[in-house]
């Protein structure tokens, strides 16, 4: 091939390229109310009210709205909870998934307990416009606990979803998928997380995302630096684990909706010390990440899942993430 015809075909393969992506769905942005929680050492930190917490969503861009359990969970009072429910919407704003108690979010051992009194989270996600409700998953016993809760959610139109997550069956893609296969159930999906894949044998690459194509209903994204291999990537320790958690001690003794408050030093310097802004090199190839969801025709919701820092307060985590991610989701840039 002479270089007239090299640089033609060069031309027109990235014509091609960008007819390509010109076609590609958009994605939608999320913002996680994990903003207002911090990493490691954060002095005066001032949590988001609610209406803050609206408010940089709205303004700055976000489509929808992430619920954690220190924002709104089963136990919030019910005038309280259609308050804020009407405020989103109001706002203008979807609410992408709700987690609906404080034993979830640090995967401790009654997490999956949830499971066996679905209705009040249920009626959480009803009353908040959601369709996605977050779950934990420990044990093989524990897959048809999903099945039951996704039999009842069904009739509500309403998916139980389970994160790539350490410390659970979903902590790498071949345990996922086969527990997704077993659980068997159509309103049952994965939240994918590249950094919680981060480290495992399979990655979390485009060819990851190809494997999990069939059931990936949510994204998750925070951002850490790459680790030695063998590292798992930091996690919070579970807080008041119960040893041999049972019905009695976690649905039946009302831990259900209580949220664990934690100190800024219970989070881990250490995770202080490896996190990133999504924007931040040495961590995930988002680059990666949005090429393989575009490749699988993905346009639900990405949710930026980050916790505050001493350099990033929340508004300018949700600003400076927004503006990282907004080329990807239209699908212009990765």
């Amino acid at each position: 091939m002479d270089r007239r015809a090299f640089l033609s075909a060069a031309v027109l393969a990235a014509a091609g390229a960008r007819i390509a992506r010109a076609a590609w769905p958009g994605i939608k942005l999320s913002l996680s109310g994990r903003i207002s929680e911090p990493i490691g050492e954060v002095s005066n930190l001032k949590p988001l009210t609610y209406d803050e917490f609206l408010q940089i969503a709205r303004t700055t861009g976000y489509d929808a709205v992430c619920i954690r359990p220190l924002q709104c969970n089963i136990s919030t009072p019910l005038d309280e909870m259609l308050e804020m429910a009407r405020k989103t919407r109001a706002s203008g704003l979807q609410v992408s998934m709700v987690t609906c108690d404080g034993d979830q979010p640090p995967n401790n051992d009654c997490s999956p307990f949830a499971l066996l009194n679905i209705a009040p989270r249920l009626k959480m996600a009803e009353i908040f416009g959601a369709k996605l409700i977050r779950c934990q998953i420990k044990r093989p016993e524990q897959l048809g606990w999903a099945q039951r809760a996704c039999d009842e959610a069904r009739e509500r139109g309403i998916w139980i979803v389970h994160l790539s997550h350490p410390a659970t069956l979903f902590s790498n893609l071949d345990d996922a998928i086969d527990c997704l296969k077993k659980i068997n159930r159509p309103n049952f999906g994965l939240v994918y997380e590249p950094v919680n894949w981060m480290n495992t044998p399979q990655g979390y690459g485009r060819d990851v995302i190809k494997s999990v194509a069939p059931w990936l209903v949510n994204v998750y994204a925070q951002n850490q630096k790459v680790r030695p291999p063998g590292t798992p990537p930091d996690g919070t320790p579970a807080i008041a684990a119960v040893p041999q958690a049972t019905v009695e001690s976690c649905v039946l003794a009302g831990r259900g909706g209580v949220v664990h408050q934690q100190s800024p030093s219970s989070s881990g310097s250490a995770g202080a010390a490896n996190n990133l802004g999504l924007w931040e090199p040495g961590g995930v190839n988002f680059d990666t990440v949005f090429r393989g969801l575009h490749e699988i025709g993905y346009t639900g919701y990405f949710t930026v899942h980050s916790r505050t820092s001493q350099a990033n307060t929340p508004i300018d985590l949700a600003t400076k993430t927004f503006a990282f991610l907004k080329p990807y989701a239209d699908g212009t840039k990765g």
